[in-house]
């Protein structure tokens, strides 16, 4: 069986400057109405929490994967790291313009 659902009846009030936006909006053609104005300011407002959970437990989710790693030893030190790339790439470097004099 369908049955719809039932809009609820809801007073709030709203400070001077938010019921100026609110007509505003609808006066400008954008919404029918107030209610429509706040539905969609409380949707867009749904869609932003979302985003922020999902921003926060996939955050929360790297922090823990990273503290097992840790706790496994699966670590490398950055700075010593990044030194040995640069040497590396200093030492290519080198070979390859030493090699491009011998070729003349």
């Amino acid at each position: 069986m369908f049955r719809m659902a039932r809009e609820a009846t809801l007073s709030v009030s709203l400070t001077n400057q938010l019921k100026s936006y609110v007509r505003e909006k609808v006066d400008s053609g954008q919404y029918e109405s107030a209610s429509e104005v706040i539905r969609q300011g409380l949707r867009t407002l749904q869609e932003q929490e979302e985003r922020e959970r999902l921003y926060w437990s996939g955050l929360r989710r790297k922090v823990k994967e990273a503290r097992a790693a840790i706790a496994n030893g699966d670590v490398i030190d950055g700075p010593a790291f990044m030194q040995s790339k640069i040497e590396s790439l200093k030492s290519r470097a080198r070979g390859k313009t030493s090699g491009a004099k011998r070729k003349k």
